[in-house]
């Protein structure tokens, strides 16, 4: 009888320490849900999607916790670097909800910060990791994963983190020329590679930072795809089987440095005068930013944005 009660206690008292560990994250999560007007039920369903692709993409092996767990553990080495699969994470999340509301709601940071316990969670653990000791992605990952248990993985503030996390590695590891493959063909500016190794270079402190609190206060349409390419070209795209992908290159001063044109999925052809009237368009665009921490002078961020055929 005395070993069944001392069994029950442990469990309970395991359960209740873990329950206070992941308090703080719960609190965020559902203050970030109460924040969208359909209480993140588009967000739970793009989650979902890209859960999928990644499923038949032998990415992650199923939905459970443990699946997610080591999917975390392997973004932390070099085995995501194999990972392959067709869809934007980001770009989807980002109809409903924006990629910061979701990593870096500063109202929902805030009541996070303000719970009594937030010290003794994992998540303000991890950040005193990310902004002191880690130089690199991949390193902060392995850091972050030694905090972290199976069962951190049932809450979806660390499944998503999981997957932006995913998106961020894909995004600045991506450096290559000029390709045409059976998925894309990539037009861009002459510095382009040398400035996506910038990018990649920067401190990943820097870029988590940047990321979590710049704005951009201006919001450049893209547009001019449409007026380059013209009727005639716009009349044979597949707009179901064909995406058009700009990506800007900005400094501190929201000025663009370089860019890239990516054509996802059919494949358009287009002449060079083309090309260089949708790049030069794209270079002669700027950015107003805000929220840019006072101790980082120089710094280099990229935006990308998806043009729609109508």
């Amino acid at each position: 009888m005395k070993q069944i009660v001392l069994t029950v206690l442990i469990i309970f008292n395991v359960s209740f320490i873990f329950s206070q560990e992941i308090k703080a994250e719960t609190i965020y999560q559902k203050c970030v849900y109460n924040s969208l007007s359909d209480k993140g039920a588009l967000l739970k369903k793009y989650t979902k999607e890209f859960e999928n692709v990644l499923i038949k993409s032998n990415v992650l092996k199923d939905s459970t916790s443990k699946a997610y767990f080591e999917l975390f553990k392997a973004l932390g080495t070099n085995k995501w670097k194999n990972f392959n699969y067709n869809y934007s994470y980001i770009d989807s999340i980002n109809k409903t909800a924006s990629y910061k509301t979701v990593l870096g709601n500063s109202d929902c940071k805030e009541v996070m910060r303000n719970f009594k316990d937030f010290k003794k969670s994992k998540f303000f653990k991890m950040r005193t990791i990310s902004v002191k000791e880690c130089k690199t992605m991949e390193e902060l990952l392995k850091k972050m994963s030694f905090f972290l248990e199976e069962e951190d993985f049932e809450l979806d503030f660390y499944k998503y983190r999981t997957l932006l996390f995913l998106e961020d590695l894909i995004d600045f590891n991506a450096i290559e020329n000029s390709i045409i493959d059976t998925n894309k063909v990539i037009y861009k500016t002459n510095q382009h590679s040398n400035y996506l190794l910038l990018v990649k270079n920067q401190p990943y402190n820097i870029t988590i930072r940047l990321r979590e609190n710049v704005k951009l206060e201006s919001n450049p349409t893209i547009s001019f795809i449409g007026n380059c390419l013209g009727d005639t070209t716009l009349s044979t795209i597949d707009k179901a089987k064909t995406t058009f992908v700009l990506e800007y290159i900005i400094n501190e001063t929201g000025i663009v440095l370089s860019c890239s044109l990516t054509n996802y999925g059919e494949r358009v052809t287009l002449t060079n005068s083309q090309i260089e009237c949708i790049l030069n368009q794209a270079m002669n665009s700027s950015f107003n930013l805000s929220g840019v921490p006072e101790d980082i002078n120089q710094f280099y961020l990229t935006v990308k944005k998806r043009y729609k055929f109508n």
